[in-house]
């Protein structure tokens, strides 16, 4: 049984690690370390985020995701903090 348990968690995390996909955008109008905070909050409470990370100082946001996700839906996320996109990129 503990090996069929574990050849099965080996599998989802084979199969969650080829799914993983890293979104980059940058932003405008992140000034300080709670804009980045606020974000990434945010970002993270959409399903398929697993990871969020924001730096002020560059611009740059980038998004892990464990699913197929419309970029829409993310910029949206992002523009209804009071953001603006000024590009998007997938590294």
């Amino acid at each position: 049984m503990a090996l069929a348990a574990s050849a099965k968690t080996q599998g989802q995390s084979r199969r969650e690690e080829r799914l993983m996909e890293t979104l980059e955008f940058q932003v405008s109008g992140m000034v300080c370390h709670g804009c980045e905070q606020a974000l990434e909050m945010l970002l993270r409470q959409h399903p398929a985020v697993t990871e969020a990370s924001a730096d002020a100082k560059t611009g740059r946001v980038n998004v892990v995701v464990s699913e197929p996700v419309e970029r829409s839906e993310l910029v949206q996320r992002i523009e209804s903090a009071g953001f603006s996109i000024e590009s998007e990129t997938n590294p």
